[in-house]
């Protein structure tokens, strides 16, 4: 094997570093900073979805006090005579 000459290490050591930084600034903090920018791009859109979410469940408990009083309403209601309904009850027995 040939001996290396020291000038030739210290330029191999350079281009290892060189090589180390890069997949360190590639793989690490362009993730990093990559999160970041997520972050701050996502955080209005959440809070924009959260005030949609909010108004559709006010929306909707609303309407749910609606119909749970229209049913309280039904439920109240007398049965009456239906001659529609007697006679399909007497076609269904024959």
């Amino acid at each position: 094997m040939k001996k290396i000459a020291p000038r030739e290490k210290k330029l191999i050591a350079t281009a290892l570093a060189a090589v180390v930084l890069f997949l360190l600034i590639q793989f690490a903090l362009s993730q990093l900073f990559g999160y970041y920018e997520r972050l701050r791009t996502e955080t209005p859109a959440m809070r924009r979805d959260l005030v949609t979410a909010r108004r559709c469940a006010a929306r909707f408990t609303a309407l749910d006090r609606e119909v749970k009083g229209i049913h309280t309403k039904l439920a109240q209601r007398k049965k009456e005579f239906n001659p529609y309904v007697s006679l399909s009850d007497i076609a269904r027995r024959q």
